[in-house]
């Protein structure tokens, strides 16, 4: 039944991040199952085009190219040949609600944050609402984003809120022991250099493990608006040479593999995608205990530690370095909880949602 389908995917952006990696997985699996897969990015590089065109989706990359006005006109034709419209992220959502395909479209939260982050709280409700309730159906991706929703009334008269969570193939990374020194010395993270994932702080916490251990070194990976400052605040701090901000990679494999714990200090996260990566690659995670980030790791997980708290962090740090029995503790942990974030059961979950609006239709 699932071949019969033809789905239109409409995001922000098909720039690495974590909306787009799940798009990514979501799309593979769709495509395997013989849906019809196009994707439509609305702004960015299109850094991730020729993964979905090798995986056989076909991506309207033009889009990119076109003012907010005439992608409206464009899409309102294309969306024409699709069963079924799938948006992700507040320009997308909006998009195609101005177009008038609420009767085949499907929305998908990402983030616990308003939909509108930079203007007034009343107006960012008003079109939040205005897109959801024309919307055939609204997903979010863990219960801590549907709960945002509601609190913050960005969803006002609808409470048929589906959660389905990200998945992630299980193709764990080979980390080879002669990779890892007998005392690690790196910590690192991915995340894109913005306000939301508290870069800053990170920067506290290295500097309070620097100046006990003053081999240990930092790595992060990501862009973002933030970086010509965080670099101007680690020249400052004299941390040039043990911290080290790398551009994104298609691949980071590489990355992980050199790391021996990974550290995420975000203020929120609708998801974070980064741990089940993180997790995947059997590091042991260190992060503060908000939003989603217990649902995704487990409320009784150990490197969970409070938001801002540098001693908390940089303790818990220094004890998965030196433990080796917790590190394999809450390595296994983390194995165990990857089991929840299928591929296949987030495709199972999506096509069950189009196949009851292709029915509706």
């Amino acid at each position: 039944m699932g071949s019969s389908i033809r789905v239109l995917h409409v995001i922000t952006t098909i720039d690495l991040g974590g909306a787009e990696k799940f798009l990514v997985e979501l799309v593979r699996k769709q495509v395997q199952e013989g849906l019809v897969v196009g994707v439509v990015p609305l702004k960015g590089t299109n850094q991730l085009s020729a993964t979905f065109k090798s995986m056989g989706a076909k991506v309207y990359e033009d889009f990119s190219t076109y003012s907010f006005i005439r992608q409206i006109s464009k899409f309102f034709f294309l969306a024409k040949g699709f069963d079924v419209i799938h948006a992700h992220l507040p320009r997308a959502e909006t998009l195609a609600c101005l177009c008038g395909t609420g009767k085949k479209l499907i929305v998908t939260r990402h983030n616990a944050e308003r939909f509108w982050p930079n203007g007034p709280i009343w107006f960012s409700k008003m079109i939040s609402n205005f897109v959801i309730n024309r919307a055939n159906s609204l997903v979010a991706i863990s219960v801590a984003v549907k709960q945002f929703m509601l609190e913050n009334s960005e969803v006002s008269f609808r409470q048929d809120i589906k959660v389905i969570y990200y998945g992630v193939s299980l193709n764990s990374i080979e980390i080879p022991s002669v990779n890892r020194p007998q005392k690690p010395t790196q910590i690192g993270t991915i995340a894109r250099l913005e306000p939301q994932k508290n870069l800053f702080f990170l920067l506290d916490v290295f500097t309070s493990l620097n100046a006990k251990y003053p081999e240990l070194q930092l790595k992060i990976l990501g862009e973002g608006s933030l970086k010509k400052a965080l670099s101007s605040e680690i020249s400052e701090r004299d941390l040039g040479s043990v911290v080290e901000i790398q551009s994104k990679v298609s691949d980071i494999n590489s990355f992980l593999k050199n790391l021996d714990v990974f550290v995420l200090t975000s203020k929120y996260e609708g998801f974070g995608m980064v741990l089940l990566e993180a997790s995947n690659a059997k590091l042991p995670i260190v992060a503060p205990a908000v939003s989603a980030i217990p649902e995704v790791l487990g409320r009784d997980h150990p490197g969970l530690v409070p938001l801002f708290s540098v001693s908390a962090f940089s303790d818990k740090i220094i004890e998965m370095l030196q433990n080796e029995s917790l590190r394999n503790e809450v390595v296994l942990k983390q194995d165990s909880r990857l089991k929840m974030f299928s591929p296949d059961k987030m495709h199972g979950l999506y096509l069950e949602t189009y196949m009851d609006v292709v029915k509706k239709c």
